[in-house]
């Protein structure tokens, strides 16, 4: 009988031994899951704070490319007259746009068009408007094709310059 009694307490102290370990992983797994639970609240938070970040930065981004669209979008031409005499019939158009511009007209009402032909970005031309000079004509009309192959023309209306 003293084996019998020797195998139950062996039997007890191990399912004691169990019954413990079970309990002690049980309460480890529950603080590991929270430990576990807590870093990825943490991480989350900073993805989301790196996303509205990028958010915000793309929305920056997007608002100047669209004050860059709306620039290059209106025409930047000037007119001058770079003569110490009011009665030179002579001026220069500037291209100050970012585009090429073909065909380019100078017009004003009862007045033949001043062809200046096409102009690059950035160049300037000179031309002579008698028009101008006579009063005839103190606001014109610049037209132009955007391409080679375009047919309808872009305009701006102007003043000519004050002749000096």
């Amino acid at each position: 009988m003293n084996g019998l009694w020797v195998t139950i307490a062996g039997w007890a102290v191990t399912i004691g031994v169990s019954v413990a370990g079970w309990v002690i992983t049980g309460r480890r797994a529950a603080n590991s899951g929270k430990t576990d639970t807590e870093r990825f609240e943490r991480r989350l938070s900073l993805f989301s704070e790196q996303l509205d970040a990028m958010r915000d930065s793309s929305d920056s981004l997007h608002r100047q490319v669209n004050l860059l669209e709306r620039k290059v979008s209106v025409p930047d031409w000037i007119i001058e007259h770079p003569s110490p005499s009011p009665n030179n019939v002579m001026f220069v158009i500037r291209n100050r746009n970012t585009f090429d511009a073909y065909d380019v007209r100078l017009e004003a009402d009862g007045c033949e068009p001043v062809v200046l032909g096409d102009m690059a970005k950035g160049s300037s031309r000179k031309f002579e408007f008698v028009a101008a000079v006579l009063g005839r004509a103190d606001n014109v009309i610049i037209s132009w094709l955007d391409s080679p192959q375009a047919t309808e023309r872009m305009d701006l209306p102007m003043a000519m310059p004050e002749r000096r």
